[in-house]
C-alpha cells in the first residue's frame, strides 16, 4: 500500500467539483433578464385574478370571468414553462452518454 501524502485526502480530490463555469450556464444579465419577465408575467396574473374577481363581483356575464380566470390560468402555466425551461433546463450536451 502507498501512503498518501499528508494533507491530501482520496475522497476530497475525487470529488471536487467542477471549479469552470460551463458555457451553457446562464449568465447574470440573461438570469436577470429571464427574472424580469417571470416578474411581468406574475404581475398579469395576479391582475387577471383581480379582474376577474372585480368582474364576478360586480355581476359580469359568466363568460367575462371565465376568460378572465382562464388567462389567469394561462399566465400561470406560461411562467412555470418559462422558469422550467431557463431556470432548471438540461442543455442536451449534458444527457449525452460519455464512454
Amino acid at each position: 500500500m502507498i501512503p498518501a501524502k499528508s494533507g491530501t485526502s482520496l475522497v476530497a480530490t475525487a470529488y471536487r467539483p467542477e471549479t469552470g463555469v460551463s458555457s451553457t450556464a446562464m449568465t447574470e444579465r440573461q438570469s436577470s433578464e429571464v427574472e424580469k419577465v417571470l416578474l411581468h408575467v406574475s404581475d398579469a396574473r395576479s391582475r387577471a385574478r383581480k379582474a376577474a374577481e372585480a368582474c364576478a363581483k360586480d355581476g359580469a356575464e359568466a363568460h367575462i370571468v371565465a376568460a378572465l380566470a382562464d388567462a389567469e390560468r394561462q399566465l400561470a402555466e406560461l411562467h412555470r414553462k418559462l422558469s422550467q425551461g431557463t431556470y432548471y433546463a438540461v442543455p442536451d450536451k449534458s444527457l449525452k452518454l460519455a464512454v
